[in-house]
Order: structure tokens, then sequence, then C-alpha cells
């Protein structure tokens, strides 16, 4: 409802009720007196007319006086109603809004860890497999290099064999070959790893 529907409401009823109460404050007509039991003069009935008009519109006054000194104190006090029911809505508002950027700001920087942890347990993790990594590939290419180590031996021996034939005495030639085979051997080696 519209405050000023209230308002108006609230003179009429205002109003009602100081007539109710004037009106029953109203003096009363007054009552004949019988003749034989009193002794005090009467007014003349133009006099009295003239009284109860007076007393009506003296009433009547009194009424609209009231009625316009109730409706500003009430005008006043809905003034004065609405400024504090704005400034108690701000300041709840003002409240409410310091509660949610508290609320906010404190889910923020637990995202902002969170996020964190996230990044350093991942970088770990990276590590560890890169570690591993880099282990198992060194140990294939000891590996590979072992096996290709122990083929070139038989490579070598089976060519000098064929070459020198079945006669040939690879005794005496034999520290000759070995020594041969052992200043090449890491240039092969060399060779075999950088094709792996």
């Amino acid at each position: 409802m519209d405050i000023y529907v209230v308002t108006g409401i609230g003179v009429l009823l205002v109003n009602t009720v100081l007539i109710g109460v004037l009106v029953g404050r109203r003096p009363k007509p007054p009552v004949k007196p019988m003749p034989e039991a009193s002794s005090a003069p009467t007014l003349p009935l133009e006099v009295r007319e003239r009284l109860e008009q007076r007393a009506t519109a003296a009433f009547e006054t009194a009424v609209e006086k009231a009625t316009a000194q109730f409706g500003q104190d009430l005008e006043a006090t809905s003034s004065h109603l609405n400024a504090l029911i704005v400034k108690l809505t701000t300041d709840i508002v003002e409240r409410e809004l310091k509660e949610y950027k508290k609320g906010i700001e404190a889910a923020r920087q637990s995202a902002i860890e969170n996020l964190g942890q996230v990044q350093r347990e991942t970088l770990e993790r990276q590590k560890a497999l890169q570690n591993d990594l880099e282990a198992q590939v060194s140990q294939r290419r000891q590996q590979l290099l072992e096996r290709v180590d122990q083929r070139l031996g038989e490579a070598a021996v089976a060519y000098i064999v064929e070459s020198l034939g079945q006669g040939a005495d690879l005794g005496a030639q034999r520290s000759w070959l070995l020594e041969s085979l052992e200043r090449h051997k890491a240039d092969l080696k060399k060779d075999l790893a950088n094709a792996a």
C-alpha cells in the first residue's frame, strides 16, 4: 500500500474517533424543568437556539483544528518514519553486502590456496615422471649398448674367422685384434648411442 493511502486511512479513523469523542461531550439539550419545581428563570427559545448554534460552530471549529493538527502531526510522523525506514534499510543492506563481500573474499582466498596446492603437486608429479622417464631411457640405452657390444664382438670374431679362413692362427693375432677393438670400441658405442 502506498504511504499516502495509509496516512489517509489513519486520518479518517482519527477524525472519526475525535468526532465521536467530541459528540459525546456535546452539551445535552436542556431538560425542561417542571414548572412547579423550578424557580430559576428560563432562557427564551431564541437565545437558546443562538447559544446552541454558537456551541455547534465552536465544536465544529475545534474538530477542524484538531483534524488539521492531527494531519500535520501524522504527516511529520510519516516523514520521520520514512526517513527511519530508509536509514534502517540502507544499514541492513550495507551490512549484508559487507558479509557477502567477506564470504566472497574467503572463497576466493581458499580457491587461490587450492590452486597453488594443485600447481605444486602437478609440478612435483611432472618432475617425478620426468626423472622416471630419464632413468628408464638411460637404462634402456645401457641395455642396448651392452647388446650391441656383445653382438659387435661376435660379429668381429665371425668376420675375422671368415676372412682368415679356418687355418688362421687367431691365438697369435689375438692381442692385436683385442687392442684394435678396444681402441675403436668407444667410437662404435658413441655412434650407436647417437643413432639410438
